[in-house]
């Protein structure tokens, strides 16, 4: 699988490819991985596939209801960058 959307120079390409190409559960258990490598102990397996897929469902809501603006990806990774440079020693 190629991604379709750029990717930050840090992280390479064929490793965003091949999490891509990760069936679905895979692609969580990454996902939990990466971030419990960022804070130990704030994902809990068991319930994170619930918990994002409670909070998918809330934000589609608000969208929809015209509650919530839709953000352009390349906007959202950079704050997510910002806040984590501003979090690091």
């Amino acid at each position: 699988m190629t991604t379709a959307v750029e990717t930050p120079a840090a992280v390479p390409a064929e490793l965003i490819d091949a999490a891509l190409g990760l069936p679905p559960d895979a692609r969580e258990a990454f996902g939990v991985l990466l971030l419990d490598s960022l804070e130990p102990g704030l994902v809990d397996p068991a319930t994170a596939g619930r918990a994002w897929t409670a909070e998918v469902t809330r934000r589609l809501a608000a969208f929809e209801r015209g509650d919530m603006a839709a953000t352009d990806w390349r906007q959202a990774l950079a704050r997510v960058e910002q806040r984590l440079q501003e979090r690091r020693p």
